[in-house]
């Protein structure tokens, strides 16, 4: 599964109303809360890359909580820096993961089916009106909607001056 370079937490938050809870628990880490809607992150990056090294944890998992974070907050992009600041985090900014930025679900084993969980509900359609204004993803869906809702202004503003000047012209009328 490809995964896009919209797929971020800042996205995330913005067009599926998912809330972030960071945790200090690695076990806990992508755990996903349907009911809530909230997205449990492990945020120590800083431990993962020096725990690499004393071989306390597996290697893998490090290596992939890293690449996660590096998935769902990627350096340099505007939206994230935005979400980061709301949130008074700069973990992404700490310390060089050198590796780039994962582009395939298949580069997980560990963390896999709750990022496949995550993606999922990002990519489903958006519910409530915010989400609906927000999210650009499909813009024929979009556009679409837009011109559904102007539409039905029109139509009812325009019910309503037909039937004031019916009203204005019985009146006139007697």
């Amino acid at each position: 599964l490809q995964l896009d370079h919209t797929f971020t937490v800042a996205n995330m938050h913005r067009l599926s109303g998912i809330d972030v809870e960071w945790t200090p628990c690695l076990a806990d880490h992508l755990r996903f809360n349907k009911r809530r809607r909230l997205l449990r992150i492990y945020p120590f990056k800083q431990i993962l890359l020096d725990h690499l090294h004393l071989a306390l944890l597996p290697e893998s998992v490090l290596r992939e909580t890293l690449l996660s974070l590096s998935l769902l907050f990627p350096q340099g992009d505007v939206a994230t820096e935005d979400f980061m600041l709301q949130h008074d985090h700069t973990f992404h900014l700490e310390g060089r993961f050198n590796e780039s930025r994962p582009q395939n679900l298949a580069d997980f084993d560990h963390w896999r089916n709750r990022l496949l969980e995550v993606h999922q509900i990002f990519h489903s359609p958006p519910v409530g009106w915010t989400q609906i204004w927000a999210d650009r993803r499909n813009p024929l869906q979009w556009y679409t909607f837009w011109i559904a809702i102007v539409l039905l202004v029109l139509t009812v503003v325009f019910s309503i001056i037909s039937t004031v000047v019916g009203i204005l012209q019985t009146c006139l009328a007697y």
